[in-house]
This record gives structure tokens, sequence and C-alpha cells, in this order.
């Protein structure tokens, strides 16, 4: 039978010998023992691809099957008596690897055991800080808002809250942490329940001083939108501004962005002046909205900023808006 070894081609050089990366060896079985023969079946793989001179399918003494990472030494010389030796020292070889799996498992299962103990500690503490907490306090501390559409908040349980209860990832076989698990989302069921009750209340209230100020003083065009039960604050907004806060503008609608003010000038406390006779509570700013370049510019005559002045700054209809100085003044 022609079984393959790896060589140690160092060693043969420093010998004087020339040998292969792979030599085959043809070996006798009835010189083997049994135990050296059982090896040599059990455990040594037939190559699944090409090496250097050895064909697919060859019996190879290079790595084992049970466990590949199981890697025999180089032999320097091609005989019946190399196959032999590296025949016997696999078992052992096998063996050592098998110590070391088991003792990285070993390390491994410690590691998580120990783990699971600082969990099981954190978890106890946590639902020690629950027991002790108020509806109130758990809604603050151990639940977090998010954020829906239509302005709606809701409420639900913490990420660290999951973590320390072993909720997330799921652990809810433990009883006592699915009973506050359940009772915190009762609490945040609750307190959705009601902030969605207040929102439907306020857009209630938003909608009747929509209807009452449309009816006096709303165009015909936003008349007939709410008589069709079609969508039409912005248009509302606009008519009101336009009849309430005249030359005042929405500042979401403003290109630019402002900062606080900064050794203001007579005029700009002139403008302050006029814009607190509509709405007392009206602040100074300084705008800015800086200038970006676009087909009508050319070469470097575009200047730095399309706006550079101070404004005022208010609240209206629960938005910003902001009033410049007229052209004219």
């Amino acid at each position: 039978m022609k079984v393959w070894i790896k060589m140690d081609q160092r060693a043969a050089m420093r010998a004087g010998n020339d040998v292969k990366e792979y030599e085959a060896v043809d070996v006798d079985l009835s010189a083997l023992t049994p135990e050296q023969r059982a090896v040599l079946a059990d455990h040594h793989m037939v190559t699944m691809y090409a090496l250097p001179g050895v064909a697919t399918g060859s019996y190879l003494l290079q790595h084992t099957r049970s466990d590949p990472s199981v890697t025999l030494p180089l032999s320097s010389e091609a005989s019946q008596a190399a196959v032999a030796a590296l025949l016997d020292v696999t078992p052992g070889l096998i063996a050592q690897a098998q110590a070391r799996e088991a003792e990285v498992l070993a390390t491994h299962e410690a590691k998580r055991e120990a783990e699971r103990a600082e969990r099981a500690e954190r978890r106890a503490a946590a639902l020690a800080t629950l027991a002790a907490m108020s509806d109130d306090e758990i809604l603050a501390n151990a639940t977090h808002v998010e954020y829906k559409g239509g302005g709606m908040r809701t409420r639900t349980l913490n990420h660290p809250w999951r973590d320390l209860l072993g909720h997330y990832p799921v652990s809810t076989d433990i009883p006592e942490v699915q009973q506050y698990v359940d009772k915190v989302e009762q609490l945040c069921a609750a307190h959705n329940a009601r902030v969605q009750a207040d929102l439907d209340a306020a857009k209630a209230v938003e909608h009747a001083e929509i209807l009452a100020w449309a009816q006096q003083h709303g165009s015909t065009r936003l008349q007939r939108a709410l008589a069709e039960g079609i969508e039409c604050r912005a248009v509302y907004r606009d008519e009101r501004i336009a009849i309430e806060r005249p030359k005042w503008e929405w500042a979401g609608a403003v290109v630019g962005d402002y900062s606080d003010p900064r050794n203001p000038g007579t005029e700009a406390f002139t403008l302050l002046d006029r814009a607190r006779l509509a709405d007392p509570a009206a602040t100074l700013v300084w705008w800015e909205a800086t200038h970006f370049c676009g087909e009508d510019c050319y070469g470097n005559d575009c200047p730095k900023y399309d706006r550079r002045e101070y404004a005022c700054v208010a609240s209206y209809l629960g938005r910003e808006i902001v009033l410049f100085a007229a052209e004219d003044e």
C-alpha cells in the first residue's frame, strides 16, 4: 500500500539529501502492528484535493481525520519505519488536542456561568429597585418615549431595564421578571392612552377654533375646504397671520437662521418696539442667510450672504414667526 508523508526538507538538506515536500512510501501492512493499522484506518485522511506530487485519493499522514487541527511531525526519511513512527505518535497527539479542547470548553463554560450569575445578581437588584418604585417613578425611570406620527408620544420599557431584567433578549421564563414586565407594559399602555386622549382633545379644540375663526374671517377657499373635510391648516395659518400679524412671516419658510444679537443699533430697537406692539414676548435676533450659487451666478460676483440683518421672532399659533424691517424703512 502506498502512503504519503510530509518531509522535513530542511533537515534533509542539512544531511545532504534531496527530498520532495511529499514522498510516497510503499508500506507493508503485514509488518505493521494491529494498533498501527487501526490508527491508519481510523484516523488518517484520504486527500480530497491535489497536493504537490500527491494524487487525489491518496493516504497522507499529515492531519488526522477525527481532528484536522492535529498536525503530525515532519519526517526525515521516507521509509516503513518513518510511517510506523508517525502512526505510533498519532494517538498521543489526538489525546493532547482533545485535552486542549476540553480545557477551552471548560474555560468558556466557566465564563458563561459567571455571566449567568452576574445577570442573576443584576436582575435581583433591578427587581428590588422596581418593587420600591411608585408607578410614576417606574414610568419616569424604567421607560423611554417613542415619537409617533401626528405628535403622538408613547412610552415603552427602555433597553437598560430590559437588560437588567434579562428581558432583552427575551428571558421571561422567570415569573418575577414577567410580573414586572407585564406591570410596566400595563403602565405604559395606560399612559399612552392618556396621552392619546389629551392629543385628541387638543385637536378637537384646535379644530373648533379653526372653524370659528374661518366663519368670521376666512376666505371662501378656507371655508369650502373645511366644509369638505379637507386638510387645510396651512391655509388657515397663512390667512390668519396675514390678518392678525401683517408683515410677519413663518420662520420655517424663510431661508437662513438666527443667532443672539450683538451690538444692535437704534434701528434694531425700533424694530423690536414695533414687534412688541403685536407680541410683548417678541425678541431681537441676528438673521443670516448664506448665498448658494445657482445658474444665474457668474464668477466671483456673488454675495456671501443673501440676508444679514436684525429681526424679531415670536411664537404664534404654536409656531415661530419672524418680522424683518420693511425695505422702505
